[in-house]
């Protein structure tokens, strides 16, 4: 393993640790296709989850999650929570920007990062399609867009098995 993926997986471990401090005692149970949905109301991917060319760094790096964008490519668009939960953390997270971790229960997590701005606070309680920040380009991006990940028992997965489209607009986005 070279020195670039090692140091990936080091930062993967910090964001896993964030999570698994606060779930260290819950049983994990594994959310059914459709419980979470998308984090914006009408989204494209624009990265896959897995490894991947690192846009930035360079290199070949493993990607945590998906990115996705605003269908219309606008930016500052509301990123909604994908289910109900506790805002475990907010904050600046160095390469992923302006960030959200919301706790699911039974050691589900969701990370949105490269936010332009935040409107969670750590320990706020939220619900499916609650507007938790903005789509943005904080931290080590090339251009807006929003990083999701799915996070389960600290690792991350692909969230597109999991999160469901919205099937109408959430509300307050029709």
């Amino acid at each position: 393993m070279g020195p670039a993926i090692e140091g990936a997986l080091i930062y993967d471990d910090w964001i896993a640790s964030i999570i698994t401090a606060g779930q260290a005692c819950e049983p994990l149970r594994v959310p059914l296709f459709g419980e979470l949905r998308m984090p914006l109301a009408d989204p494209v991917m624009t990265s896959e989850f897995g490894p991947r060319y690192h846009p930035v760094r360079k290199r070949w790096l493993p990607h945590t999650g998906v990115d996705l964008v605003d269908r219309e490519r606008r930016w500052r668009v509301p990123v909604l929570a994908s289910g109900m939960g506790s805002v475990m953390a907010t904050g600046s997270f160095a390469a992923y920007g302006r960030s959200v971790i919301i706790d699911h229960g039974h050691r589900v997590a969701t990370v949105y990062t490269h936010l332009s701005s935040v409107s969670v606070r750590e320990g706020d309680q939220v619900e499916a399609g609650d507007r938790i920040g903005r789509l943005g380009s904080t931290g080590a991006v090339t251009g807006p867009h929003l990083h999701f990940e799915l996070r389960l028992g600290g690792a991350a997965v692909n969230p597109l098995d999991y999160v469901a489209p919205w099937p109408e607009p959430p509300p307050g986005h029709a």
